[in-house]
């Protein structure tokens, strides 16, 4: 067959000109792509292959990203968040809603809940390579442990799963809880996890030893999300009484009680370098950013809320540097704030970028452990990777000569 060869130019900013991104080029494994860019125009070669089989959608091509100077002094601050997140590739095969969504710590894993099942991806190919059963009800929440040796998956069949990723096989499983299980986490030492239910109550595991070593109760309505801090250990949840509560687990002491949502609280997460930070989302469509007092843990009024989405905010995560929110929500939207904090205050400009993509609410989002690399979920059964558009060209450059076709088993990216 003849090869071809065709050269799209794009103008430097289709986003700021208000252009039809969803009308730019798709490419696909037929292509090998040449990035040329300058000041004025980004200019897209492709050479096209007809005998390769194989495909990648969602290739969007977009400007370079534009460098944003950060106004804080902190290390975790240096780079601000880019307004470029574009598609790189999407995930199906899931024949219902994909409630959450979770990397592995080196980044090369993905799991991926959906109705009763874990799906284990190799971010690389793109394949299924574990498929992890046993809930006897929907899953709403996976987290892997700080090795990446352990999952553990929350259900409505009020228990958390220990699953080996290894393996694949169940490690253990933790009961007790007396209704649905909506979060489960892992502390940074990896063998104490805690678990949010519908109870109203949180539990923290030995998960080796599948034993609850503290019940704790405060809140007055459902608990829907959990999540430990790094430096110290803290415990966040989320719950239906509009509040996020603070804990010292090693006491079991509420050190903060936050209070600001208008509506049931849905998502709580921390940025990975501090206890004294954390985001939380809610039913009153907004997201709040709150910081404490390192000692005392007062002043618990949100020092940022952002608005914008129209439905409800489904979940909450931090970039590793802490620079960079996104939150998910059932409006079908991923928005990306400038959350960022230096010089002892919060300097976060608010919304950055409104990702669109999926046809039904977003259930889950999540940063790869580099913050390079965005994921989403979705009920309408799909999983989105979105990169930095800096990154788009090295991640192409990766892709090349990669066996992307489905699995046998309905994986693989298209």
């Amino acid at each position: 067959m003849t090869t071809q060869i065709s050269e799209i130019t794009l103008p430097p900013d289709p986003l700021r000109m208000g252009q039809d991104t969803a009308q730019m080029p798709e490419l696909t494994a037929q292509h090998e792509l040449h990035y040329e860019a300058t000041d004025e125009l980004t200019t897209v070669r492709t050479v096209v292959r007809p005998e390769t089989e194989t495909a990648i959608s969602e290739l969007a091509t977009h400007p370079w990203e534009e460098s944003i100077e950060s106004r804080g002094d902190d290390a975790h601050n240096e780079t601000r968040p880019s307004p470029n997140w574009v598609p790189l590739r999407t995930l199906r095969g899931h024949n219902s809603a994909v409630s959450s969504i979770a990397f592995s710590p080196d980044g090369r894993i993905l799991a991926a809940a959906s109705d009763k099942n874990v799906r284990i991806y190799d971010l690389t190919t793109g394949q299924i390579t574990k498929v992890l059963t046993g809930h006897l009800a929907l899953i709403r929440s996976i987290a892997f442990s700080p090795d990446g040796e352990e999952l553990a998956s929350a259900s409505h069949d009020k228990t958390i799963k220990i699953w080996d990723t290894t393996t694949g096989r169940e490690a253990q499983t933790l009961r007790g809880h007396a209704d649905w299980v909506r979060s489960a986490a892992f502390s940074p030492k990896g063998r104490i996890a805690a678990s949010a239910s519908h109870d109203q109550t949180l539990r923290v595991w030995d998960s080796r030893m599948a034993l609850a070593v503290q019940t704790l109760k405060g809140h007055t309505r459902w608990v829907t999300s959990v999540a430990f801090s790094s430096h110290p250990g803290r415990l966040a949840s989320a719950s239906y009484d509009k509040t996020i509560r603070v804990r010292d687990p090693t006491e079991s002491r509420c050190v903060s009680v936050l209070q600001g949502h208008s509506s049931w609280c849905t998502t709580v997460a921390f940025p990975s370098w501090t206890s004294t930070r954390l985001a939380s989302g809610s039913h009153d469509k907004t997201v709040k950013v709150w910081d404490f007092h390192p000692l005392t843990y007062e002043d618990n009024k949100p020092s940022q809320t952002f608005k914008g989405h129209s439905a409800w905010v489904t979940s909450v995560a931090f970039t590793p540097d802490g620079a960079c929110l996104a939150s998910a929500s059932h409006d079908r939207t991923v928005m990306i704030w400038d959350a960022a904090y230096g010089r002892g205050e919060a300097t976060g400009r608010g919304e950055v970028q409104t990702i669109e993509g999926h046809s039904d609410q977003v259930t889950s989002v999540a940063f790869s452990p580099d913050g390079k690399s965005l994921v989403s979920a979705s009920a309408d059964g799909t999983i989105r990777l979105w990169a930095r558009h800096a990154e788009l060209s090295r991640l192409l450059e990766e892709l090349k000569g990669l066996d992307l076709s489905a699995g046998a088993n309905g994986g693989g990216w298209r």
